[in-house]
């Protein structure tokens, strides 16, 4: 019980329902659920989810593709280090250097996608 005698389940201003506060929810709440409430809403909003769901299947192809492009790339350009460093072109220090900041590249890329 508060002080002034009154429950918390009835009104502590003793206005009613006629607070300007309470007025003023009250119209923005059913005009909310006026719109809501609208056929044009519903389908917009049913359209959107459906085409949500078909870009989210084109994403993860092009996901793949990009995947898979960026991999052919490391391996052509690891190989080119290899066939390199075979036929003595770069000293044994820059293949070193090379292979380990192609590996480090590879292992970054991989902890990057891991985080998201």
């Amino acid at each position: 019980m508060k002080p002034n005698g009154k429950g918390p389940d009835q009104d502590p201003e003793g206005v009613g329902g006629e607070h300007p506060y309470a007025q003023g929810l009250n119209g923005l709440l059913n005009a909310v659920a006026s719109v809501i409430d609208t056929e044009r809403v519903v389908h917009a909003v049913g359209s959107w989810v459906d085409s949500h769901s078909e870009n989210m299947k084109q994403k993860s192809s092009y996901q793949w593709r990009s995947f898979i492009t960026s991999l052919l790339f490391s391996l052509l350009i690891f190989v080119g280090i290899a066939v390199l460093a075979w036929f003595d072109k770069i000293p044994k220090e820059a293949t070193t250097a090379l292979f380990g900041s192609l590996i480090g590249y590879w292992f970054g890329r991989s902890q990057a996608t891991k985080e998201r």
